[in-house]
This record gives structure tokens, C-alpha cells and sequence, in this order.
């Protein structure tokens, strides 16, 4: 079978790294997968290339909005034209962009499409003129154009079933799942607790970095030594810098951008911080646990699936600073939690989130379009 997956971008991200981790064991399986993006920006370009993955994009420099009509029609021919030269058995296609270009469309060009819905966004329960055409976008794709929509988690799939109408018999949740750890990471550290990690696109709104950042403020003043590692890029980079000189929290933080040996980074933390907003799953929690890095993280969306709270982490309200402090502080001072949580962290995620799981699921959905087109 070859199997296109079709995507907004790959710069860093979660969705990004499903993609990327869904082709590759596609390829292992004896598949054929291609990665088509949007935009042309490649942090995976190696990995993509050590493990036989081809890729092709569009190249779109521009900024995708709805109202530009021509740019979106110029974007499906050269869809349509990428796919009828390398004649896909099914696309796959994840985040909104891919939406915009193949609003209304049946098929592309006689290929079905099945699509994985990473997020519940803010949008779906907004009244703004702009939410509301996001909503339409959503439901015409879900209606008309992918043959099945899975979801990564059972909140996205709740908020597909109310808020879309959409049938919860025709929409599966596949979870997401870390890569696998390397094999030759170093031990983690021992000693004194005092290192907080995040890992994450640089996205405030989404992300609550402004939260973490008043949670590591108030850590101080009890442990005055603890910092915050910053792992990741996105498009507030110069805002959350700008967040960290105003808060007087310089020496306290460091910015490592974008790390494709994201393991090498979580062995040295002692606590991953998930402060987000909205959250489809949770990338990040589960790589931090993969490797016995407890997280305390908010109490939304599929975070609380992939977060045990009390058991290899803890679930807080998104912005009760006071929550993520307490608990913060109880993981860095308290030894007997802090090795249980780390414990069944890792037993968790290796028991729960797996690619070839994941990868068995969809080689049925796939299946499943094919018989249906």
C-alpha cells in the first residue's frame, strides 16, 4: 500500500512527529509512504531520509486565509497534479491547512482520504465570525470529505460527537505515542531536584508558557536554585523571551530551541511542566514519561488521559498557579513519590502508547477507505 501523509508543515511539533513516526512504520511494514506538506519548512528531513520516507511540498510561502480564494485554488491543482504523479492508495491527512485546500472535495483526484483530528481548538465553542468559518471548514471536511476521522484521544472524540454530530461507531480514537527512547541515554541525574523542563511549541496562548512562568517565580522563592529548561521553537519565541526579561527570571531559565535528541533533554529534567490551555493529547507527557520524568500538567482535554493524576503525575485546573506550585514543589522535595511516580511513568506509557499499535489501528481505517471509495 502506499500511503500519503499530508500535512500542514514539519517544523516541530506533535502532529509533526505522529506523522513522521506513522511513515516510518509504514516503510518497516514494507509500505510505501510520502510526506506532502503545505509549507516547505523540514526539521525531519534526515530522519525522513534515513528511514526511506519520500517527501514533497508545496512550498506555500504565503499566509493561508480563507478568503483567498486563488491561492487556495492554485494550492489543490498542485495537490491534485503531486497526486496523480505518485498515485497514493490513500491519503492521510492531519491538522487544518490540508482542510482549507480540499474544502468540499469528495476525493482527491479518485484517492480516499482519512484524516486524524489532533486537537479540539478553541474555535469549536467560540461565536466569532472567524470561529464560526473555521467550525463550517471542520464540519464540511468531516462531512464530505474524509471517509473516516479518528481521534487521538476519547476528548477529541467527545467534543467530534457533540459538537459535529459526528457518529462515535464511524470515529475510532487511536492514541498518539512517543518514539521510542535510544537505547544509550545517559542515567538520569541523582541528588538534589531542582530542574524544571518544558518542551514545547512556543505558542502562549495554547501553551501556558506565561503560567509556567509565574509557577517557576513563585518555586523560587521556596527553592531559590530551581530553573526552567525551555525545549522548542514556534512562533512566539521573541515573546516569551521578552515574558522572561520582565519577570526578572533570566538566570532561572535557558532557551535550547528545537532538539531532534529530544530524550538527551528529558533525562535531565526532574519535572516537566504542561501548563496548556487545550491539548488533543499531549506529546510531550508522554516522551517525558517514556523515560520517568513525571509531569505535572493541566487538567484538559486528552492530558488527563495521558496524565494518571497521583499516580505517574499530577492534573491541575489550567492557571491555578497555586495547584502546579504545590505540586511542583511536593515532586522536587518528596523522594518516595517522586521514585513511585517516576516508576509507573515509564511502565504507563510503555504499556499504553505505542506505534505499532497505532499503526495496526490505522492500517484498518485505511483498509476501511479503500473498500468505501
Amino acid at each position: 500500500m502506499h500511503i500519503v501523509y499530508l500535512i500542514s508543515n514539519l517544523e516541530f511539533g506533535g502532529a509533526q512527529k505522529i506523522a513522521v513516526g506513522l511513515a516510518e512504520e509504514a516503510v518497516r511494514r514494507g509500505h510505501r509512504a510520502t510526506l506532502v506538506t503545505v509549507s516547505g519548512r523540514n526539521d525531519y528531513a534526515g530522519r525522513l531520509r534515513r528511514a526511506g520516507v519520500d517527501y514533497e511540498t508545496l512550498d506555500f510561502r504565503q499566509r493561508l486565509t480563507w478568503p483567498n480564494v486563488f491561492a487556495i485554488a492554485r494550492l489543490r491543482q498542485q495537490l491534485v497534479q503531486v497526486v496523480k504523479r505518485i498515485r497514493p492508495d490513500v491519503v492521510h491527512s492531519q491538522l487544518f491547512a490540508p482542510k482549507i485546500v480540499l474544502y468540499g472535495a469528495r476525493s482527491l483526484a479518485g484517492c480516499p482520504i482519512v484524516e486524524t483530528q489532533q486537537d479540539n481548538p478553541p474555535w469549536w465553542r467560540s461565536n466569532s465570525l472567524g470561529a464560526r468559518i473555521r467550525r463550517h471548514i471542520d464540519r464540511v471536511f468531516l462531512s464530505r470529505t474524509s471517509a473516516c476521522t479518528t481521534a487521538i484521544s476519547r476528548s477529541v472524540q467527545s467534543d467530534l460527537k457533540h459538537l459535529f454530530d459526528y457518529p462515535g461507531d464511524t470515529c475510532p480514537v487511536i492514541y498518539n505515542f512517543p518514539d521510542e527512547p535510544p537505547d544509550d541515554l545517559p542515567a538520569r541525574p541523582s541528588g538534589v531536584r531542582r530542574h524544571l523542563m518544558m518542551v514545547t511549541r512556543l505558542d502562549v496562548e495554547k501553551k501556558g508558557i506565561d503560567t509556567a512562568l509565574l509557577v517557576l517565580d513563585r518555586v523560587r522563592q521556596v527553592i531559590p536554585e530551581v530553573r526552567l529548561t525551555i525545549v522548542g521553537d514556534g512562533p512566539h519565541a521573541d515573546r516569551v523571551q521578552q515574558l522572561v526579561r520582565s519577570r526578572r527570571l533570566a538566570a532561572n531559565v535557558e532557551f535550547r530551541g528545537y532538539r531532534p535528541d529530544v530524550y538527551r533533554e528529558y533525562v535531565s529534567a526532574d519535572v516537566v511542566l504542561m501548563p496548556s490551555r487545550w491539548e488533543g493529547f499531549g506529546i510531550s507527557a508522554a516522551e517525558a514519561g517514556a523515560v520517568g520524568v513525571p509531569v505535572v500538567a493541566s487538567r484538559v482535554g486528552g492530558l488527563q488521559e495521558v496524565v494518571v493524576d497521583g499516580v505517574t503525575g499530577f492534573t491541575c485546573d489550567a492557571e491555578d498557579v497555586e495547584a502546579f506550585v504545590d505540586r511542583t514543589i511536593t515532586l522536587l522535595r518528596d523522594d518516595g513519590l517522586y521514585t513511585a511516580m517516576s516508576t509507573a511513568a515509564k511502565a504507563s506509557i510503555k504499556e499504553r502508547f505505542s506505534v505499532s499499535a497505532a499503526f495496526n489501528r490505522y492500517e484498518q481505517v485505511y483498509e476501511f477507505a479503500r473498500r468505501a471509495a
